[in-house]
């Protein structure tokens, strides 16, 4: 009797530990966006974000003019982001940045992946700039 009880509480730990574990790996792509409001018209925003990836990154994707593209940072083993973008009207247009990658990937290595990411937004808000002062 005392071994089932044995049994009993080491699976009740493991069924706990899986289950936290399942909660910390979904919680983590959520924090895997990044978002960014432009005071600029969503074709202007558009066409500079396109203009960006491809000049800046590698591989490219662009399915359609949706408002949304995507782009690697490196040939072979990148990370791989997502670009949403959107009109909220009244000249502003909102960037959506998500890090595609994998959610058990350690937190330096998406760090690393937020330092290409923030380049991305930064080189899109410098090209914007100099398209409003023309």
């Amino acid at each position: 009797m005392a071994k089932s009880s044995r049994v009993c509480t080491a699976l009740r730990r493991s069924l706990i530990w899986a289950a936290l574990t399942l909660i910390l790996v979904t919680v983590s792509p959520g924090a895997s966006k990044k978002s960014r409001v432009f005071r600029a018209e969503f074709e202007q925003v558009w066409t500079a974000g396109v203009e960006v990836a491809k000049e800046a990154f590698y591989h490219t994707d662009v399915p359609s003019r949706d408002g949304r593209l995507s782009f690697r940072t490196g040939v072979f083993r990148g990370y791989r982001f997502e670009v949403g973008f959107s009109d909220l009207g009244s000249g502003k247009t909102r960037v959506e940045m998500e890090l595609r990658t994998n959610p058990h990937a350690l937190e330096p290595f998406s760090r690393n992946a937020w330092r290409h990411g923030n380049r991305y937004l930064q080189l899109l808000g410098q090209k914007i700039q100099r398209g409003v002062q023309k």
